[in-house]
């Protein structure tokens, strides 16, 4: 008894085959869109296998904790803790009672960060750059800045009306 014709089973494996490439390009687009998303703002207090830097190393992140509680803790840290999740609050005592800033990211974001991570781009801590000795001319053009006498190259708000001298 036949039970597939030669030609439905050619296009049957090309379907699927297609579909999973498909399904791979769509995985690395999330990747890299999570990247993206990642280097923005999440590079600035982690790593991906570079250490720990004022928060975690994410390296395996994915493998020790579920992608529902990640999401949650992502989008806002402070509420996990405040629920008393024994894990958000060993974390939060880990490094210093320092709070995790909400994510601005909707829940897709976030598991397409998710999703880089657990790729496992090694992302290291940056490098410090080397400094020089601030000029009496970069001195001048600060305080210009901060006084607002002069604006940032970008337009961003006078330094003085975000930051007071006065403690």
């Amino acid at each position: 008894m036949k039970i597939m014709s030669r030609p439905l089973v050619r296009t049957l494996l090309t379907i699927a085959a297609v579909l999973v490439a498909w399904m791979w390009m769509v995985g690395r687009a999330e990747a890299a869109i999570g990247a993206d998303n990642f280097n923005k703002i999440c590079f600035a207090c982690h790593t991906i296998g570079g250490g720990k830097k004022v928060g975690p190393d994410l390296k395996g992140v994915t493998e020790r904790r579920s992608e529902a509680w990640l999401v949650k803790f992502i989008a806002s840290s402070q509420s996990v803790v405040k629920s008393g999740d024994p894990t958000a609050m060993a974390i939060f005592d880990e490094y210093n009672k320092i709070p995790m800033p909400d994510a601005p990211y909707s829940v897709d974001e976030i598991k397409e960060i998710l999703a880089f991570i657990k790729g496992g781009a090694a992302t290291a801590a940056p490098a410090m750059p080397t400094m020089r000795a601030a000029t009496p001319g970069d001195v001048v053009k600060g305080q210009e800045l901060f006084q607002g006498s002069i604006r940032f190259a970008n337009g961003d708000e006078v330094m003085g009306r975000l930051h007071s001298l006065d403690a």
